[in-house]
């Protein structure tokens, strides 16, 4: 793993604490001020909003106190802040993971340098020899890595280094600890992520389900205002029937009134005078006082149900005209006619008329589809009628 790898690695697990060293350890004071407004444009207004302060005073611990904040609004901002000292100090990073010493001809940088420095080294597995630090406690008292100053005790050298092994084992333990007490954490926002995925998935079946809710209620809305329609309808043909059965009634008792005044007096009841019709005569191909060879068809004996007896109508024409044994002929006079009627004659016609506006027939003869099947049905039809001829012909048959 590289350096570069390792800072991807820091921003991804949102490791604010070693970020937070790294961005801090600029080697010169107002380094990480200067690299942060390199980023914005000159008066950003976003740039002055995440720090709470004027772009041109910026001062290195203003970014670091508002560094929490930055990298919630805007983790791309800190990625490159880091990466602005990774790029100062990669060079120094390489020669310490190599063993050398790179501060020979200068002085050791300041100890937040070493701090940001120890994040890299110790993630790609560099152990740092601790006699460098030693020296770094004691600045400016080294010619070389291998031989201190004549000033520096030897005593004092390695009661440094030993101090200073000691710091770094407890840093390492606790690196260990806040890393064991990050994996659950990690657990947690896979099982976030997999809970998120999940809710999204039932928000859109949740999205689908309203949108087929508003639709049926759309359709029962409209269903109803069709069923008021007919219910209207419905009252008034009931409303005309009773005014027709109350007159039928008046003129029952009045018929009753005219036999029993025959009765009483003993002279010939006149005849009511001939009803016109209310509409033309049906035109019939028989006269109308022979009903020989007519086909009867007592409609109300068919079904009790209205839909029933439609349907028991249209099974029954269809049978006669296939002529076949079906137990509906049965219900009429077909039997007698031999399968060759004059004529037919529908009784309660009334009654049809009514199943006919009572059952929804209207609505669905005026769709398009009813005719489309209509269609389709009189080409079926044909084509039995083709396969029964073509099969006749070829049986030898005429």
């Amino acid at each position: 793993m590289n350096f570069v790898e390792v800072l991807d690695k820091l921003i991804a697990e949102k490791n604010l604490a070693d970020l937070k060293a790294i961005v801090a350890g600029f080697a010169e004071q107002g380094g990480l001020a200067r690299s942060y407004r390199v980023l914005f444009p000159r008066h950003s207004k976003e740039g002055a909003g995440l720090v709470a302060a004027k772009l041109s005073d910026l001062q290195d611990d203003q970014v670091l106190s508002r560094l929490d904040r930055i990298f919630e609004r805007r983790p791309d901002v800190v990625r490159n802040l880091a990466g602005a000292w990774l790029e100062l100090s990669k060079d120094l990073l390489e020669q310490l993971a190599k063993g050398e010493w790179p501060f020979a001809k200068q002085p050791p940088p300041r100890k937040v340098w070493w701090q940001a420095a120890s994040v890299f080294l110790e993630e790609v597995g560099v152990q740092p020899r601790w006699i460098w630090l030693a020296l770094v406690a004691v600045p400016h008292q080294a010619e070389e890595v291998t031989r201190p100053k004549k000033d520096v005790p030897e005593q004092q050298m390695e009661t440094l280094a030993r101090e200073v092994e000691k710091l770094s084992q407890e840093v390492r333990k606790c690196k260990q600890a806040l890393h064991r007490k990050r994996a659950p954490d990690e657990a947690a926002r896979d099982r976030i992520a997999e809970l998120s995925q999940e809710l999204a998935t039932m928000a859109g079946q949740l999205e689908a389900a309203q949108q087929t809710k508003e639709a049926l209620e759309n359709e029962i809305e409209s269903t109803k205002q069709r069923l008021k329609g007919s219910t209207k309808r419905i009252e008034k043909l009931e409303a005309k029937i009773s005014r027709l059965r109350e007159q039928h009634g008046v003129c029952q008792k009045a018929l009753k009134q005219k036999r029993l005044e025959k009765e009483s007096t003993g002279k010939p009841c006149p005849e009511p005078p001939p009803q016109e019709p209310m509409s033309p005569p049906v035109q019939t191909p028989f006269a109308a006082d022979d009903l020989s060879g007519v086909w009867i068809v007592p409609y109300a004996s068919l079904a009790k149900r209205p839909t029933k007896r439609l349907l028991a109508l249209i099974n029954l024409y269809q049978a006669a005209l296939k002529d076949s044994d079906n137990p509906i002929l049965a219900e009429t006079n077909w039997v007698n006619l031999n399968g060759k009627p004059k004529g037919v004659l529908l009784m309660d016609a009334d009654m049809l008329l009514h199943d006919m506006l009572t059952v929804p027939l209207k609505p669905w003869l005026e769709t398009s589809l009813f005719s489309y099947e209509t269609y389709l049905y009189r080409l079926r039809g044909l084509v039995s009628e083709l396969r029964k001829s073509l099969m006749e012909k070829y049986s030898g048959r005429k």
